[in-house]
């Protein structure tokens, strides 16, 4: 049981660490809209579900909010996977309050 907990520990941290170079190179780079807006929202949205495994619950509704954010901003495009990528938004922040409205 030991073992399981630290290798799913393993896991969390290494979904941090790629999940913060994907943040960080989407960093200061002007939204490129569609899928780059899709990719960076995503990383956040996977990165809040790593910190709530975690237990940092501060941090990950921080990224949870962030994800959310991202998503309206694909939704506002009208673009044709808008639809598909909210949706994608949903499913990886289920349990977080942020895609309730």
């Amino acid at each position: 049981m030991a073992a399981t907990s630290a290798s799913a520990q393993d896991a969390q941290t290494e979904t941090l660490a790629a999940t913060e170079h994907a943040i960080h190179l989407g960093e200061g780079v002007r939204s490129q809209g569609g899928n780059f807006d899709h990719l960076v929202a995503n990383s956040h949205a996977v990165r809040a579900q790593a910190l709530r495994a975690l237990g940092d619950i501060d941090r990950a509704n921080e990224h949870a909010h962030e994800a959310r954010s991202l998503y309206d901003r694909i939704g506002s495009t009208g673009a044709p996977h808008a639809e598909a990528a909210i949706a994608q938004g949903r499913e990886l922040l289920q349990g977080f309050d942020v895609m309730e409205a």
